[in-house]
């Protein structure tokens, strides 16, 4: 454990893939020992969660994607394209995940996200006659 010339050092101890029976092996070995004791633990999440981008940042970044992305695969330029964009710094799909980008591009491509809607409809149900 210490020798004489390592009292009052912080130590970090590696448990492995056996953290519970470490810790229990430690906590063992500590109250065998005799006198005062006094133990300060650092708990803190291992993994921490992912920061959210904001509506406007996002709805920016399918912008930039809609406008400078390329508008067909021919020789791998989705793969290319985005990985070149998600790290670069400063550009508005930076830290992206990568199939959300070329699922995006592939979309544009196609079509399925600029069809145009029917706002107007110019026949109704009453506009048509009963033999039709």
């Amino acid at each position: 454990m210490c020798t004489g010339a390592c009292r009052g050092v912080a130590h970090r101890w590696d448990y492995g893939r056996h953290f519970r029976v470490g810790l229990l092996a430690m906590n063992y070995m500590l109250d065998l020992m005799g006198g005062m004791k006094i133990r300060h633990w650092v708990v803190q999440p291992k993994l921490t969660k992912k920061q959210t981008i904001d509506n406007a940042a996002r709805s920016a970044g399918y912008q930039f994607i809609r406008d400078k992305g390329p508008k067909s695969n021919n020789k791998n330029q989705f793969m290319e394209w985005t990985d070149e964009q998600i790290h670069t710094a400063g550009s508005p799909i930076e830290n992206w995940n990568e199939g959300k980008v070329i699922t995006a591009l592939q979309n544009y491509m196609r079509g399925r996200q600029n069809t145009k809607t029917l706002e107007y409809w110019p026949f109704t149900l009453q506009s048509f006659k009963a033999w039709f």
